[in-house]
């Protein structure tokens, strides 16, 4: 398996007999398989060989040679089936995949990544077997310390098979260990254990993580204290005057009386948004950040104030810190496109062009032509 998550896997195909052969080869290649399916792997290669010997162009009988060797760990055989498989077929995207894998587990990351890319271009056989290979090019991102992208190979994982077991419980480890946002990991073991079969290797990893992050949300102090004291009646005289003073564009004077109705009231959403908006209008970035950030914590199913914290760390550079602020709107949303495109400006501030290329791409693939939205987000991605 894998280094970290599920294993990509490896897509069964339906079979369209592509080439020619003898009777006895194709009974070899059909025994082949069924001894493949029953995991059989040692009688699967030989039958797969006997079917060579006779059958010398099809794609399929390279692709299940391929997978037998690997599951039995014989990698450099197991890349050569694949790579013979893509000389019958270049476009044969199990194929690449099978081969992404090997290089994943050789190391080889750049490889993978580029053979995993390839890969998903390709027109696959089956929805699963797309989401396999986002799987996998999401596995080589988090090698390569690229969470971002590793977050959304997985969701375009999500769009090509929402039955994809794996999908789940690799965001859910991305999600825990990466972005420590635990009720959202939680949230994506529940549903791999929907989706996956009992007898999986995963399964009892998928309980023992789901108490660990369920421990870890748990740990994570309510937003405000217990026996916190609440003048909620001082709170909303306060707020009212705010929003005066807010609509006169007196500012300073409008932030001071957020300050007040949230130090009255310290579970007052209303009062921590203000302040924030108010801030922000001021450029006070650090308060106008401290209070939205505020305001996500008090309603965490306001997405907009997940962007708009992290709209104030983007403005003062801090790419890394922005990421994080961001994380939880996507997780929760995840095509909820304020944050994709914002995620997509982070990483073009770091200079990341192909993280940015991406978020562009998977922002654009979200709009339809006619939106208004379309022209500016292709825009954006060709000024890349």
């Amino acid at each position: 398996m894998l280094k970290q998550g599920i294993g990509i896997g490896l897509a069964v195909l339906a079979l369209g007999w592509s080439g020619c052969g003898g009777d006895s080869g194709m009974r070899d290649l059909k025994s082949g398989i069924a001894a493949f399916r029953e995991k059989r792997y040692d009688d699967a290669v030989v039958a797969f060989e006997k079917a060579s010997r006779r059958i010398g162009n099809s794609t399929e009988l390279y692709y299940y040679l391929g997978c037998s060797r690997l599951l039995k760990g014989e990698l450099d055989l197991a890349y050569a089936a694949f790579n013979s498989a893509i000389d019958v077929n270049p476009n044969h995207g199990e194929s690449l995949a099978g081969m992404g894998e090997v290089a994943y587990f050789r190391n080889e990351l750049p490889k993978a990544r580029g053979l995993f890319l390839q890969a998903v271009m390709q027109q696959m056989a089956s929805p699963e077997a797309a989401a396999m290979a986002y799987n996998g090019l999401s596995m080589v991102y988090r090698e390569e310390k690229k969470p971002a992208l590793a977050r959304l190979s997985l969701l375009n994982a999500q769009r090509c098979c929402k039955d994809y077991a794996p999908t789940y419980y690799n965001l859910a480890q991305l999600y825990g260990d990466t972005y420590h946002l635990y009720e959202e990991a939680v949230d994506q073991l529940g549903l791999y254990l929907q989706l996956a079969d009992k007898s999986d290797a995963y399964y009892e990893k998928a309980k023992n993580h789901m108490k660990r992050f369920g421990a870890a949300a748990a740990a994570i102090p309510p937003a405000v204290p217990a026996g916190a004291s609440r003048d909620e009646a001082a709170a909303q005289r306060l707020l009212d005057q705010a929003m005066e003073m807010q609509v006169a564009k007196r500012y300073p004077r409008a932030a001071k009386a957020f300050r007040d109705a949230l130090n009255a009231d310290p579970g007052n959403f209303n009062a921590a948004w203000g302040l924030g908006v108010v801030s922000a209008k001021q450029r006070l970035r650090v308060e106008a950040r401290d209070a939205f950030k505020r305001a996500s914590a008090l309603r965490p199913g306001f997405l907009d104030a997940y962007v708009s914290a992290a709209e104030q760390s983007f403005q003062m550079r801090k790419y890394d810190e922005a990421e994080q602020l961001i994380a939880p709107a996507i997780a929760r949303s995840p095509f909820y496109l304020p944050a994709v495109k914002l995620m997509g400006e982070i990483c073009k501030g770091r200079k990341d062009t192909e993280a940015a290329r991406m978020h562009g791409e998977f922002c654009l693939s979200l709009l339809k032509e006619n939106d208004p939205q379309y022209a500016e987000c292709k825009a954006w991605l060709e000024s890349l």
